[in-house]
C-alpha cells in the first residue's frame, strides 16, 4: 500500500497472494502448482498423491510419493556396481518451473558436471545448472514446486 499525497488515501500498489501457489507449499512435497489448472496441484511425474483421500477433498498439503525406487536404490540394496545408476536412471526435464526450496550449491561452472555430480549421488534428487547462477543440486524433498506460464528455470529430476 502507498499513501496518495494528493488524495490522502491508501492506493494499492501490489496485491499479494495473487494465486493460491503463492501461497507457501500448497502441494506439498513432490507436488506441483499451476493457478491456472483445476486442480491446481499435481504430482510430479513417476509420483503419486500420498493420501488420495485428502487431494480428492482439495488437501494437498501431504504431497506426493515416489512410485518406484531409483535404479541406485536398487543398486545399493542388490550390492551391485555404481555403473548401473548411470545406465538405469535418466532425469526428467519440467521446464517454467519456481525451484524448489533447500537447494546445495555445488561450485562448478560446467553444466555437464552439474549434472554428472547429482546422477553419481544416490541421494540427489533434482538438479538445476542456472547461467550467472551455477548449479544447485536437491536431495531432500522437493518443496515449494510451481509451475509457471512462462519464464522459469528447467529442472531435471
Amino acid at each position: 500500500m502507498d499513501m496518495a499525497a494528493e488524495e490522502n488515501k491508501w492506493l494499492k500498489v501490489q496485491v499479494l497472494p495473487k494465486g493460491q501457489c503463492d501461497l507457501y507449499n500448497t502441494c506439498g512435497p513432490f507436488g506441483s502448482c499451476k493457478n491456472n489448472d483445476s486442480p491446481i496441484c499435481k504430482c510430479l511425474k513417476g509420483y503419486e498423491p500420498k493420501s488420495i483421500g485428502e487431494w480428492n477433498e482439495g488437501d494437498w498439503t501431504s504431497g506426493s510419493i515416489r512410485r518406484a525406487q531409483f535404479q541406485c536404490e536398487e543398486t545399493i540394496t542388490s550390492k551391485n556396481s555404481d555403473d548401473e545408476r548411470k545406465r538405469g536412471d535418466m532425469f526428467l526435464s519440467v521446464s517454467g518451473m519456481k525451484l524448489p526450496d533447500f537447494s546445495h550449491y555445488l561450485l562448478t561452472w560446467d553444466k555437464m558436471e552439474c549434472k554428472n555430480s547429482c546422477l553419481k549421488n544416490c541421494s540427489c534428487l533434482a538438479y538445476v545448472y542456472v547461467d550467472g547462477i551455477g548449479c544447485m543440486i536437491w536431495g531432500k524433498e522437493l518443496i515449494d514446486l510451481q509451475k509457471f506460464a512462462c519464464g522459469g528455470e528447467q529442472l531435471y529430476m
